[in-house]
């Protein structure tokens, strides 16, 4: 799947909704528009990560942190999932 392909900016578009979404605090909307993003391309990174900081924010501790095992699979050097992951685990929401 290259960057020519329409799913690609398809996914982008999605997860740039998500994103606007997770910021604004509408994580149910921006869950919807990551799934969205990964379903057009399932390794989609960011949309992997940011998924789960927004499943994270809604309390759904377990299912934010396979998300973000998942994304440590695919880029094992994220930086940024791993202090997800730590953060997820010593400071739970609720």
């Amino acid at each position: 799947m290259g960057l020519a392909d329409p799913r690609v900016e398809r996914a982008e578009k999605a997860a740039e909704r998500g994103e606007e979404h997770r910021l604004a605090g509408r994580h149910e909307a921006a869950v919807e528009e990551f799934t969205r993003a990964l379903d057009l391309v399932p390794g989609h990174g960011y949309a992997l990560g940011s998924r789960g900081q927004a499943l994270n924010s809604m309390g759904h501790v377990e299912a934010a942190l396979a998300g973000a095992e998942l994304v440590r699979t695919v880029f094992p050097l994220g930086a940024r999932t791993m202090v997800d992951v730590a953060e997820t685990r010593e400071d739970p929401p609720g």
